[in-house]
């Protein structure tokens, strides 16, 4: 006889509700249809699993479980299990487009919590950092060597984290960002905060200063100003900052038309920012909420948002206002928006958004540590990373002491004694604080104008606007306190340095600190009357060398970094670093690197993505929209149209040595003193009659060599240069003539100028390179600073000191000679067998064994 169980079908039971998250707790109901069978069910958490239970009706679950149910038939069949995921929220939740992240792990032990574009990175109160994101996401983990981290931020795409040790690390998604730009500059440390903007990050110095770096493909710069000191806070957008100031005023940067006046009136008093796609929010002392743009000005934005009171902190994801209150729950708008938090959502501290994805971090159900903070609410407000008073083991936690308008922080009191602002602290122990504030002074006062360069030497006068006290100052950059020097008399210059000066009484609070920068500039210009390039601008100081554009100026200066100014405002800022020769063709600047990659970008643009092909390059030249590479290899690389179109070399007998291009032509050098020539649609032109050449350029029409006795060959448009001395060490072009320098300093000038100013014999003294642009040329005195090319003469000056340095500009060619008559010349005992590199810094003894000043050269072979 067949088995009746056989035939019977056990239907599985239904948990109720099938899944989800929970906040503090959740009933959980198990049902089958039949009333004669039974439901078993059995629960794991924590990795642990239960034995099995006979349901009697619903429980209550007060941790993350998962639940498994069967039926069992009177019979005794069992059915297929029912299974249910329930995930509580204990300090973190996510949502909207991050909502599905696996956060299981991160519910516990969390420090700190910020939302990036497809994901959530959490501090854990042990230090270490845990990455989660969507699965389409290919942001990469942290790296291993973060050490333990006191901080963390993030962009878009973008993130940072902060040691204790005040090590800055950063990583993000190649798809959205070049990683290369976003590596923490050389020399970055004191640092006692980070924020991160889209692609770009900020570093708020101990100083009061800050330092960015990265920047939007937009090329958006997130630089500070550089009088910019005495901040305390900031808050970055992707392409402009907010930040507060010791005297709790706010000033604002970035790119465009982002200034202080950019900000909303009735923004004063305000103790945090959040931006969102185009509208942005400004936090008040007294919890109410400011916005402004886009959205915040439509009346429903201000009957909304506008009514907000008791808000503690605020975001902003793409387009919806979040604010904390003070009791932990979220308000938002719009209301109709899908991005809004759940109605359960409680014992909130801090919220972060970024673009889609939204964090919330909440209370720890264990905070055994009690921080008590006071201070006097009429002189300021002290703002707190997280809004709670009991904290975990180990968790860290900022204060940020706000003045109000008249008032500056003086000190912390209480268990902890400190003047610093922010303050970071990690709690293992009850803690008692007071933010004590007083009156400010104000900051001093001076009339020196330093928003332009300056030409000679003088001094700089101080005056103390208050009643009492003295002003303490310092040269070298760093911040001034009551044990710097005291100002008495004018401070003298006679070269460039930055002041920073401040106020210092009993019973006040420091003033705000007065800046001056002293660019002391060694550059000559000659052009037309009020030629704007000629009036170098502040930090044209410390020039090595120039390319000079048709309306631009490309200087590289003595630190490998680049400055860039021009005859109209520039909507866009590029400074690179580790750079070692530079061109400019119209509007166009290149820079070669150390390591041979070459930078791209226009004067209202970001860095182009430059040409593949463009690796292991020696020397770069440009006019025009011609660029033209020279690779260690000595291969020959050309574009037009400002390498949007490569240009096809022709086959070269051998490698060269160096290049040259005009707008129509281009030239290579062979180590043996031949040139190379072809134009845009002409043969190649191997030029053997011209002598052995040494250097070559060229220009629109024409072309220049100079020959290894020191005398110049012309050829094409152009075809002599006046008296022709044998002692050139150098050229330098325009489309229509140019100069050639003497080795003393002096100039032979050639061609059409038109509206070019000559220089003439009054040059203002020997000089020792020259740079020709469209209407203008550029020079420097002879003696100051690097070379300009391979050619020049380094030193010969009694005045000069007894070791000169240099940084060798282009490729792998070159070694050192010297003379005492610039007639006779024989390789420097010290370096007949040194081949200098690409950017290499070179010490060298301008004086000979007897010290008798000599001439130095760098030379091909």
């Amino acid at each position: 006889m067949a088995d009746s169980r056989a035939q019977e079908v056990v239907t599985q039971p239904e948990i109720s509700p099938s899944s989800g998250k929970f906040y503090d707790s959740v009933t959980v109901s198990l049902a089958i249809h039949d009333s004669e069978s039974s439901i078993h069910y059995t629960l794991e958490s924590e990795g642990v699993t239960s034995s099995r239970k006979t349901y009697t009706g619903p429980f209550d679950l007060n941790k993350s479980t998962i639940v498994r149910a069967i039926t069992k038939s009177t019979s005794g069949l069992e059915s297929i299990v029912s299974e249910a995921q329930f995930l509580k929220i204990e300090e973190l939740e996510a949502w909207n487009t991050i909502q599905e992240l696996d956060t299981a792990t991160l519910q516990v032990n969390v420090d700190l919590v910020t939302a990036f574009s497809d994901g959530v990175l959490a501090l854990k109160t042990d230090g270490t950092v845990v990455q989660r994101q969507t699965t389409f996401d290919r942001t990469p983990q942290p790296p291993t060597e973060l050490g333990k981290v006191a901080e963390i931020a993030a962009g878009s795409h973008f993130l940072v984290a902060l040691s204790e040790a005040g090590k800055v690390n950063t990583w993000g998604n190649s798809d959205y960002l070049d990683t290369s730009k976003i590596i923490p500059p050389e020399g970055l440390d004191n640092v006692v905060s980070i924020v991160a903007a889209e692609d770009a990050a900020i570093a708020l110095l101990r100083d009061g200063k800050a330092r960015a770096w990265g920047g939007s493909a937009r090329n958006w710069s997130l630089e500070p100003p550089r009088h910019l000191a005495n901040l305390i806070h900031i808050v970055a957008d992707d392409a402009f900052a907010v930040g507060i100031l010791e005297d709790g005023s706010i000033r604002a940067w970035g790119s465009g038309n982002w200034r202080d006046e950019s900000l909303p009136s009735g923004i004063e008093g305000a103790i945090d920012f959040a931006f969102g796609n185009n509208h942005s929010l400004a936090l008040k002392a007294d919890g109410t909420v400011l916005g402004w743009g886009g959205y915040a000005a439509t009346p429903e934005f201000k009957a909304a948002v506008g009514s907000w009171t008791d808000i503690v902190d605020i975001a902003v994801s793409y387009d919806t206002s979040f604010g904390l209150r003070a009791d932990g729950t979220i308000v938002s708008w719009p209301l109709s928006s899908s991005l809004q938090p759940d109605s359960r959502l409680d014992k909130v501290i801090a919220i972060d958004a970024e673009h889609y994805g939204i964090a919330a971090q909440r209370e720890a159900a264990s905070q055994p540590h009690q921080l008590s903070l006071s201070f006097d609410a009429s002189r300021g407000h002290v703002r707190r990373s997280k809004q709670k008073s009991n904290f975990q083991d180990s968790e860290t936690l900022k204060l940020v002491a706000i003045p109000a308008p008249g008032f500056g922080f003086h000190r912390w009191e209480g268990d902890l004694q400190s003047s610093e602002n922010p303050l970071n602290i990690r709690l293992n122990e009850a803690l008692n604080l007071q933010a004590v504030f007083l009156p400010i002074l104000l900051p001093p006062a001076s009339d020196f104008d330093d928003s332009r360069s300056q030409s000679s030497g003088g001094q700089i006068s101080l005056t103390n606007p208050n009643a009492s006290g003295a002003i303490h100052y310092t040269l070298d950059g760093s911040k001034p306190s009551s044990d710097s020097p005291i100002y008495e008399n004018p401070i003298p210059y006679e070269s460039s340095f930055q002041l920073r000066a401040r106020c210092v009484a009993d019973g006040f609070a420091d003033s705000i600190e007065t800046i001056r920068f002293v660019d002391l500039v060694s550059l000559l210009g000659y052009g037309p009357q009020n030629h704007s390039l000629l009036d170098f601008p502040p930090g044209a100081n410390g020039v090595a060398i120039v390319a000079a554009g048709s309306n631009h100026i490309l200087a590289l200066k003595q630190d490998g970094t680049t400055f860039v100014w021009s005859d109209r405002p520039l909507e866009s800022k590029v400074t690179l670093t580790d750079v070692v020769s530079v061109a400019a063709g119209s509007g166009i600047n290149y820079a070669l690197h150390s390591d041979g990659r070459v930078s791209i970008w226009s004067l209202d643009s970001a860095l182009w993505q430059s040409p593949d092909s463009l690796q292991n390059i020696i020397s770069i030249k440009a006019q025009g929209d011609h660029f033209m590479a020279l690779k260690e290899d000595g291969t020959v690389l050309a574009w037009e149209d400002f390498t949007r179109t490569q240009i096809t070399v022709p086959q070269l007998p051998e490698p060269a040595v160096a290049i040259a291009c005009g707008e129509r032509r281009s030239l290579a050098l062979f180590a043996d003193g031949r040139v190379a020539e072809w134009g845009e649609d002409g043969p190649l032109i191997i030029h053997d009659e011209l002598g052995k050449v040494v250097a070559i350029e060229a220009s629109l029409d024409y072309s220049v060599a100079l020959r290894e006795d020191g005398t110049v060959k012309p050829w094409g448009l152009i075809s002599t240069i006046g008296p022709s001395p044998n002692d050139i060490i150098d050229i330098s072009l325009n489309w229509a003539g140019g100069y050639a320098l003497r080795a003393n300093g002096d100039i032979i000038p050639f061609g059409n100028f038109y509206d070019l100013v000559p220089i003439n014999e009054d040059h203002d003294g020997a000089l020792g390179w020259i740079s020709v642009g469209g209407s203008f040329t550029i020079a420097k005195p002879l003696g100051q600073g690097p070379l300009k090319t391979q050619f020049s003469v380094l030193a010969n000056q009694q005045d000069l000191t007894p070791i000169c340095s240099f940084q060798v500009p282009e490729g792998q060619h070159y070694f050192v000679r010297f003379s005492r008559d610039l007639e006779n010349w024989i390789r420097h005992p010290n370096y007949q067998a040194m081949k200098l590199s690409k950017g290499t810094l070179q010490t060298i003894s301008p004086y000979d064994e007897e010290g008798i000043p000599i001439f130095l050269q760098l030379v091909t072979p």
